[in-house]
């Protein structure tokens, strides 16, 4: 291990590729696949900002909110490794110019099923792992019933990532100094007008906020 690299930050790399591998995998298995590089930082943040629906931590409770969608960076140094290392297969390779005026490589990815099929059983066999690849799962399932064209553009209708009161350029704090998440109070919320009430399940929880945005987006509020 590197003098420069701390127990800490091979964790937290570990943990960012896992995260890609179970987004990638569950798109593929929802039909989204192969995953636009936008759509998987997208399914990313939506993760995060969603997780306590689920009662699960978020990997990043924070991100920079940026014009032209979420990006992790950090998390996409990680894809690029996969990417390198033969994990994950990118195609339709390409430069674009993001709103910022930013040169981005793009391009849509895939597993490789010789060595992601026994990395993803490895960490199913984990009970906790289990859990968050069904919330992934799930989650994947909610944003592929939505019209392709208005997928990437869910975050603008995201109760967190498009609060007013931050500017892009600055930090959309859900979960990492603040215990304040507008975006699972809001599936919260959504659910109380449920007959099923406190006992909605949080997979049906994750549908219909998802919907909502949608809806939002459409122009119907």
């Amino acid at each position: 291990m590197s003098k420069w690299v701390s127990e800490d930050d091979e964790l937290i790399a570990v943990q960012q590729q896992v995260r890609i591998l179970l987004i990638v995998d569950a798109a593929a298995r929802a039909g989204l696949g192969p995953l636009p590089v936008g759509q998987l930082h997208l399914l990313a943040y939506f993760s995060n900002v969603l997780s306590p629906v689920w009662k699960l931590p978020p990997l990043d409770g924070k991100i920079l909110k940026r014009l032209g969608g979420p990006f992790y960076p950090a998390l996409q140094k990680q894809v690029d490794l996969l990417v390198g290392a033969g994990v994950l297969f990118i195609q339709g390779v390409d430069h674009a110019k993001d709103e910022e005026g930013k040169w981005r490589l793009v391009g849509s990815f895939s597993t490789n099923p010789v060595f992601a099929d026994r990395i993803l059983a490895a960490v199913s066999s984990i009970r906790d792992m289990y859990s968050v690849r069904v919330f992934v799962q799930e989650l994947a399932y909610a944003f592929a019933s939505l019209d392709p064209a208005k997928i990437f553009s869910t975050a603008d209708q995201d109760a967190a990532y498009s609060d007013p009161v931050v500017e892009a350029g600055n930090v959309v704090d859900f979960g990492e100094w603040r215990d304040i998440n507008y975006s699972s109070r809001s599936a919260d919320y959504l659910a109380s007008f449920m007959a099923s009430g406190d006992w909605t399940l949080p997979g049906e929880k994750i549908h219909m906020y998802v919907r909502h945005m949608h809806q939002r987006l459409r122009g119907v509020r």
